[in-house]
């Protein structure tokens, strides 16, 4: 395993086996925070889930409670190992979401999530494009044709963040 893997895998062997809390699911492997805002926290709040992330630990106690969660969720492929192995250990169920900028992708996976936890309310697919356009074509006004230069290291699929990008219209060198 490269070494971002095996960091991952080692920062979670310390969760504890525990009895999960009802209703709270565990989110790691994400290099950020998720936005309140984004589609997972907000289906996981319209469905009245607590979302766990490692980002919002405070204290020590905080991290162990990251255990709570009764399923484990990752979202980067360079958590996805020792999250897998982690939920395994815990005997919870695990489901890896990549993230993504393509809107039949993004679908796929609320509905993954949806089938496997018996969701009963989703969000809208049609209202929420409707928003990412208008904030893309917000930011293309607010920037024009600036060039834009993606780093593999920003995100997992920069080729697929030019591509979202160059459907818009950004100048992406």
């Amino acid at each position: 395993l490269p070494p971002d893997q095996r960091l991952r895998k080692v920062m979670y062997d310390p969760l504890p086996d525990c009895t999960p809390a009802e209703k709270t699911v565990t989110l790691l492997g994400a290099e950020f925070q998720l936005e309140p805002d984004s589609d997972l926290c907000r289906l996981f709040e319209k469905n009245g889930y607590t979302l766990l992330q490692l980002q919002d630990c405070k204290t020590y106690e905080d991290y162990l409670s990251l255990a709570m969660g009764e399923t484990f969720f990752c979202v980067h492929p360079n958590g996805h190992y020792g999250i897998s192995q982690t939920a395994k250990r815990l005997n919870r169920p695990y489901c890896y979401l990549p993230m993504s900028f393509d809107y039949a992708s993004i679908s796929a996976s609320l509905e993954q999530i949806a089938a496997k936890m018996s969701l009963s309310s989703s969000l809208d697919e049609a209202v929420e494009r409707a928003k990412c356009d208008a904030v893309m074509l917000d930011a293309l006004r607010e920037i024009g044709h600036t060039p834009i230069v993606i780093d593999s290291l920003f995100h997992p699929r920069p080729l697929e963040l030019a591509k979202l990008l160059l459907e818009y219209g950004f100048l992406v060198t």
